[in-house]
């Protein structure tokens, strides 16, 4: 399988960055950790908020990153992907197996 323009590529890291933010509601969490008594309440949720989104951006990141890499490897040897797939099923199962006899 030919490996995209690198425009495409880059449009997909984007793509993928930009909606793994709006899976997430800054507002509603930072705020639990804001002391309204403090002076300066919006300096604390705006710091907080830039530790957030700086830990976010290298995170993920971090993952789409290694991800292309993996989906690459995994296309140049197709057995690999294979018994990797297989062995997803097979966890599956396995934990459908336990779920079941749980509840029985």
């Amino acid at each position: 399988m030919p490996v995209p323009p690198r425009s495409t590529r880059e449009r997909s890291w984007w793509r993928s960055w930009a909606g793994a933010y709006r899976q997430f509601d800054f507002g509603n969490v930072l705020r639990q950790f804001v002391d309204p008594a403090y002076a300066y309440p919006a300096l604390s949720f705006v710091v907080l908020g830039a530790f957030a989104q700086a830990a976010s951006f290298l995170y993920l990141s971090a993952l789409i990153f290694s991800g292309t890499r993996l989906a690459a490897a995994f296309r140049r040897r197709r057995r690999l992907s294979a018994t990797a797939t297989s062995a997803a099923g097979v966890l599956f199962l396995g934990f459908a197996v336990k779920l079941t006899l749980a509840s029985a």
